[in-house]
Order: C-alpha cells, then structure tokens, then sequence
C-alpha cells in the first residue's frame, strides 16, 4: 500500500494556479485578478515592491560577476555576448554577434530619425555627420571640410619631405637614389 503524503507537491500547486487562472482568480489570495493577469491588483503592487526592493539590494552583485564574467571572456578571445564563439581578432565579439549589434544599432538609427550607415556621404549627405552637404555630389558637409582640412595641414607639417616615412618609402620603392633626392635628403 502506498502512502500518501500530505505535504503538497509541485504538480498540486501547478493544477491549483492553472484552475484559478481559468476563473480569473488571484492566485495569491483568490480573489478577482486584473483582465489577462495572474494577481489582482493589490497583489501584483505587492510582487513588484518585492521584485524592485531584491533587485537593488542585488544590484551590486550582479553587476560585480557581469564584470568578472566580461573580463574573463575577453582575457581568453571568447565572444563576451554569447559566450560560445571565438571573439574576431581585436574585437570582443564574434562574427554573428557582430553582424547582430549591427542591425540593432540601424534599427535604433533609424527609430531616432538618423540616417542608416549606408546613406552617408552618397552626393547628398556629410559622410561624417550625415548633414546635407553643400552641393551635389560632396561628400562632406562644409563643417566636416573645414575641419578635415585644418587635419590634413596639420599632417603635412608634421611628415615632409625629410621625414622618416619619406626616407624609408624612397629606400624601399624608389630604387636608386638620384642627385637631387640626395641634395634635398630624402635619401
């Protein structure tokens, strides 16, 4: 003979909510619970205190083991999302992962009201900030020239015709040396 145990098992509890459900009961104090929901209202305030009050006093935990968690992923090239991949080289994540984040960003873009990757400097668009550009078929807006171009000075001042990359771009690629390029230095 089989004895029988008084103390309730999972499948009761489970019998027990999917009954109360099927009425429309709470199934915290049985009594009328919201339209489409589990708890009545006083109820459900009540879980969501307790939910709210666990998750802050927990906060500092869970955020301390994501911490060791990502650092550890990435000290051995694991892809720190998934955590199954091997991460691409120089990145932290892992091919799938990448192509991933990639249409979420676009996604957010676009439900900011920013234009997509793809429309950037295509003769109508600053290829930096995506403002309209000037006229037709430039590239950049006339903000993101001005500041390229003060760059792009400041570049050549520092690398002219003497330095290192010169010299060693003539030694490699140039072949012989001639009079002149020796007259000025670049050999």
């Amino acid at each position: 003979m089989k004895a029988v145990s008084k103390v309730p098992t999972s499948e009761y509890y489970k019998e027990r909510r999917d009954w109360l459900k099927k009425y429309g009961l709470c199934i915290n104090c049985k009594e009328k619970a919201e339209p489409g929901k589990l708890y009545c209202f006083e109820c459900a305030e009540k879980a969501s205190a307790r939910s709210r009050r666990y998750h802050q006093e927990h906060a500092q935990e869970k955020n301390e083991r994501s911490r060791n968690r990502y650092s550890r992923l990435k000290e051995s090239g694991i892809c720190v999302r998934c955590g199954k991949r091997q991460a691409e080289k120089g990145k932290a994540h892992c091919s799938t992962c990448l192509a991933y984040c990639r249409i979420r960003d676009e996604k957010i873009r676009r439900e900011k009201g920013l234009l997509p990757m793809e429309m950037r400097g295509d003769g109508y668009h600053c290829a930096i900030c995506t403002r309209s550009v000037e006229k037709a078929g430039d590239k950049l807006c006339p903000a993101c020239m001005q500041r390229n171009r003060k760059l792009a000075d400041n570049m050549r001042g520092h690398a002219g015709r003497n330095s290192r990359w010169d010299r060693d771009n003539s030694r490699i690629f140039g072949g012989e040396c001639d009079e002149k390029k020796r007259h000025d230095g670049a050999c």
